[in-house]
């Protein structure tokens, strides 16, 4: 059947020596400029402004900017350029991004691919001969490693938001390393067969980070408000909230970790999160190529791999990012495809 309606298909729209028949083909769909009319008659003014704002450097946080001004005057010239992957993908430069943002320290953006997804751009190898990602210029030096980064700015901007507590070194350290344990154990049991044992090491940790965050009240890790501890913790949970239930059936995004439960909620209220976290389904997809080859654990994980990949499934609300506002999102995927649709169109032909 599929082979009769596609020959049909062909055939409508060829002549007899098999060439196209462009005049049998219509053109219904509405131009650029309809779109653009039709949206701006349906957005709100802070959308477009917000939108407008992004392009010089201004507005809220994406993952488009090349250039992140933030109070700064106009010519500002920044004095971080910061060497990310191309997709946003890479947890590392998640980590330097954010604090960034949080800190708003003017900043500009070089992009380059993962290794695993292309050749690395000469100007990330100008900086970094090894392409390794995240690199950043600070006030002319050059830094990589992101927590090297990280600690890098805390000393450089002191004025710009500290995100460090002093007074609290040894509790921190201790953090550290517990972010390190609990990272450890996701990427081992996502790459392993051995579910039971992982699963009860995983178990074990999550709840040890879910007694932490109820240390100083929360709901971040060191009380009422983001440090660079969270910061630290972010890319990892993000990705084991969705990975977990993909892979191995498990959830950490859960109220059997009440504590750890609250601090996502508390992130995903954030701006500068929200303006570049990903989503669950692109996490369970970018993950492979970058760690190696994720078991799926079997007769567990198959009714959350069909709720993230969309095909039903578990049916409980698993994706903290579905927008509560479908018609603002709606709109906004019409503003980003008529602000790109002269390479959107390029790449289609």
């Amino acid at each position: 059947m599929l082979k009769n309606l596609f020959g049909d298909f062909m055939n409508s729209g060829l002549n007899k020596d098999c060439t196209l028949n462009f005049s049998s083909f219509q053109d219904a769909l509405p131009s650029f400029d309809e779109l653009d009319t039709q949206l701006r008659s349906q957005e709100g003014d802070e959308e477009r402004i917000d939108f407008e704002a992004q392009k010089v450097g201004r507005g809220s946080t994406n993952h488009r900017a090349s250039l992140r001004l933030f109070d700064a005057p106009d010519g500002y010239e920044p004095e971080v350029i910061l060497y990310r992957d191309s997709a946003a993908w890479c947890p590392y430069c998640e980590k330097v991004w954010l604090q960034l943002e949080e800190k708003r320290i003017p900043y500009r953006v070089e992009k380059s691919p993962l290794r695993c997804y292309g050749k690395k751009t000469p100007e990330l190898l100008r900086v970094n001969p090894q392409g390794m990602l995240p690199v950043a210029s600070i006030k002319g030096q050059i830094f990589s490693e992101s927590n090297t980064i990280m600690q890098v700015l805390e000393d450089k901007f002191p004025d710009n938001k500290p995100l460090l507590t002093y007074n609290k070194e040894g509790r921190i350290r201790q953090l550290f390393r517990l972010e390190r344990q609990a990272f450890s154990i996701w990427f081992g049991w996502l790459t392993s067969t051995k579910d039971s044992r992982y699963e009860i090491e995983m178990d074990s940790v999550l709840k040890t980070v879910d007694s932490e965050l109820g240390v100083d009240e929360g709901p971040y890790f060191l009380g009422g408000d983001i440090s660079l501890v969270d910061i630290m913790f972010t890319p990892f949970l993000e990705r084991m909230s969705a990975s977990l239930p993909y892979f191995k059936g498990f959830e950490s995004r859960t109220p059997r970790y009440p504590n750890l439960l609250r601090w996502y909620s508390a992130m995903d209220s954030r701006p500068t999160y929200r303006g570049l976290k990903s989503d669950y389904y692109t996490h369970c997809k970018d993950l492979p190529p970058q760690i190696g080859k994720c078991w799926m654990r079997e007769g567990t994980a198959q009714k959350f791999a069909a709720e993230i990949d969309g095909f039903g499934g578990a049916g409980s609300g698993l994706e903290p990012m579905i927008p509560e506002d479908p018609d603002l999102a709606r709109r906004e995927v019409v503003r980003r495809v008529l602000d790109n649709h002269e390479n959107i169109a390029r790449f289609a032909a």
